[in-house]
């Protein structure tokens, strides 16, 4: 979101201590019964390589690189081959930390949430609005980010695969087609958009071999 980025850039987090994601969603056991879902061959992974995937490019896009990742992974209640519930510890390379949360084991599902805070401010994202928006320079435009984006939209997905709104992957692909019919570059290169990938990967590694794994 456009608020939080210039936030972000502009410093008025003071030193960020903190930013994380949490994707609590809500999967039944019928949505795993195809022969694709939850599959490592065909999925690439679980809650998080599916589901949670967009906070964590949303996370990667907004902070400085991880710099490491500690985590878990468990299948606690589906009857599946990959995770419904992952947990990771982050480090920054600047020295902040951070959570990623992600699974669909959590009836009846709720929100996606990205936080943010540092010494001089914190922010909460909820789906596409943001619910907690204060800083130490407080400014007359906060208020009006407060009042304009205070209403939760979106999060149809968090029980309801069907219920996802298509809009934004129909923007995306629209882009993409378009850059390649001019000959032009994508707004997004490849290298930045596997960087989500690259840190569920370096997340599952973590939680397999039982150890910190570090990105940088």
């Amino acid at each position: 979101m456009v608020p939080l980025r210039e936030a972000i850039n502009s410093g008025r987090f003071g030193t960020i201590t903190y930013a994380s994601v949490y994707v609590p969603w809500w999967r039944t056991d019928a949505y795993y019964k195809d022969s694709w879902h939850g599959t490592w061959k065909l999925d690439g992974g679980g809650a998080l390589m599916n589901q949670s995937i967009h906070m964590i490019d949303m996370l990667c896009d907004l902070m400085p690189p991880i710099d490491s990742v500690q985590a878990y992974t468990a299948t606690l209640g589906h009857k599946m081959e990959t995770e419904d519930t992952a947990v990771a510890v982050l480090r920054y390379t600047t020295g902040a930390l951070g959570l990623i949360y992600g699974t669909t084991a959590s009836y009846p599902g709720q929100f996606r949430r990205f936080e943010i805070t540092g010494t001089k401010g914190t922010a909460i994202n909820v789906e596409n609005s943001i619910t907690f928006w204060q800083f130490a320079d407080e400014r007359p435009e906060d208020e009006q980010i407060r009042q304009k984006f205070t209403k939760i939209q979106g999060g149809g997905g968090v029980a309801d695969p069907a219920a996802i709104q298509h809009e934004n992957h129909t923007r995306n692909f629209e882009a993409f087609l378009e850059s390649l019919e001019k000959g032009a570059d994508f707004w997004i290169s490849g290298p930045e958009a596997r960087k989500a990938v690259e840190v569920i990967l370096a997340i599952y590694r973590s939680a397999k071999e039982r150890r910190l794994v570090k990105l940088r």
